[in-house]
């Protein structure tokens, strides 16, 4: 019985802190996009990302991004592998994944602009 209950425990640690990341990096990607506030994206980034990229640069990003794809619409899936999720977006001119990997206190180690990469569909139950 006590070994049912940490499996549960563990299932449903792991589920939440899945859920925690997609939830981050949908609010990541909103940030720089809809709402137009860096600041707040920038608040997600570990410091090491911060110590590369400081604030001023970083804030030219999701405005040469739009510029190049043209405004952000939505996101239409997201999927991942391991710490790193793949929020593919739609934007006025093309469709894309914003690739974005956390660390281990969820922090965001990195994140790129990539083609959208396919996931094989999960079977049906």
């Amino acid at each position: 019985m006590k070994n049912v209950f940490v499996l549960c425990f563990v299932l449903l640690s792991v589920l939440g802190f899945s859920q925690d990341r997609k939830e981050m990096g949908q609010n990541f990607v909103k940030a720089m996009f809809s709402e137009k506030e860096a600041e707040k994206a920038y608040t997600m980034f570990d410091g090491t990302i911060k110590d590369q990229l400081p604030l001023t640069d970083f804030k030219t990003v999701g405005s040469e991004i739009t510029g190049q794809v043209g405004p952000f619409k939505k996101i239409l899936e997201v999927n991942s592998e391991e710490d790193t999720y793949y929020f593919y977006s739609e934007f006025e001119k093309t469709s894309l994944d914003v690739q974005i990997t956390f660390n281990s206190e969820n922090k965001i180690v990195g994140f790129y602009f990539v083609p959208h990469k396919e996931f094989a569909a999960e079977p049906k139950k």
